[in-house]
């Protein structure tokens, strides 16, 4: 799927608002449809690191500013492209045979398909922040079809050969004070049938961070361990500083980004706040500080599971920054983190292995 320059290719005005995600107390039906599918229209590519922008026109191009040794979202950008289900980059072939379409009431058409499960964050910058970005990024940026799941699905073969990538987010059924209350679980037959999917070329993206309460890693544990050798810790980590970055919407800056991995690629930092550190294993490690590891990426089969340790790179100011006036223009997020770099880096990764025929396209911020 070829991606082209972020001038050939303007974001959708539209945010889908209706289809953002609901906070918890709030009544959802089982699946929001995010249907954002439309012919060639672009995957942004993403950095690690949400505000009320509601049209930008890229996301960390070269409109955001000069490039710089320290890997600002703006600056130098230039054109990439990649065919997923292209195999690994030793040349192996491990993609899986493309699916067929899948099509809406209004004959639009996608073939690739990503499933959501759990609570998007509710807190962000200041406890008033969204993920209205992250949710704009893929209903409207990206060649998918999303389907959203804040309540717990039945993790079967019927279930998981609908998608290509998971994105897990806070296993929950609720939430007191910043805690989860009725934390999922999942039984061995769930299991076995998401190691099944993984190994046949699914992928999976899992956050960690949403919680006060070191238990969110529990449900977390049991899907990242039937399936890799790694697992998240139950430490608190990140967040010491992030008081002080005001401009950056008080995250920390998460540097340590291995850049010979397909998941650090073009990253230099982007922001975390209070997230789980990862036991690596025998994954590669792409983001470390010497003590803790922050992500890491495992190949299971023909499948890909990349670990992350937070979830504040799908908060909208961690995207575009905050409305702090001009002494935050040259430390806001959109021009020191690469948060959409980071993302499709991500699912670039975690999709390796599916074939579909449909173009990705965004910004590649190249330092």
């Amino acid at each position: 799927m070829p991606m082209k320059h972020p001038s050939e290719t303007k974001m959708a005005s539209d945010l889908h608002s209706t289809q953002a995600s609901t906070r918890l107390g709030r009544s959802r039906p089982f699946s929001l449809r995010a249907m954002g599918a439309l012919f060639f229209i672009g995957l942004p590519i993403a950095a690690c690191a949400a505000t009320g922008k509601s049209e930008p026109s890229d996301f960390g191009g070269s409109s955001g500013g000069s490039g710089s040794s320290n890997g600002g979202g703006g600056g130098t950008s230039s054109g990439g492209t990649i065919t997923l289900g292209g195999g690994g980059a030793d040349g192996s072939m491990d993609a899986k045979a493309a699916r067929p379409q899948r099509c809406d009431d209004s004959g639009k058409c996608t073939c690739f398909n990503i499933a959501s499960i759990g609570v998007p964050g509710d807190t962000g910058f200041q406890g008033t922040d969204n993920t209205s970005a992250f949710t704009t990024y893929l209903n409207s940026e990206s060649s998918a079809q999303v389907d959203m799941y804040e309540m717990k699905p039945t993790l079967n073969a019927a279930f998981l050969d609908q998608y290509d990538v998971l994105i897990i987010q806070w296993l929950v059924t609720g939430e007191t004070g910043g805690t989860g209350t009725g934390y999922w679980t999942f039984d061995p037959d769930e299991l076995t049938a998401l190691k099944t999917w993984v190994q046949a070329g699914g992928g999976i993206i899992t956050l960690s961070g949403y919680d006060a309460s070191s238990q969110e890693v529990t449900p977390l544990n049991q899907l990242v361990q039937a399936v890799t050798d790694m697992s998240y810790g139950t430490a608190d980590v990140l967040g010491t500083v992030s008081t002080s970055n005001y401009c950056l919407g008080e995250s920390d800056p998460l540097s340590g980004w291995v850049q010979t991995t397909p998941i650090g690629k073009h990253i230099n930092e982007v922001g975390a706040f209070h997230g789980r550190p990862i036991t690596p294993g025998t994954a590669t490690v792409d983001c470390t500080d010497g003590t803790y590891v922050y992500a890491a990426h495992e190949d299971v089969g023909m499948g890909h599971v990349f670990a992350y340790t937070d979830e504040w790179v799908t908060y909208t100011s961690q995207w575009f920054g905050i409305d702090a006036g001009a002494s935050c223009a040259d430390a806001s997020p959109a021009t020191v983190y690469q948060v959409p770099q980071f993302w499709y880096n991500a699912i670039s990764y975690a999709s390796q292995a599916t074939q579909c025929p449909f173009m990705l396209m965004g910004p590649i911020n190249l330092q």
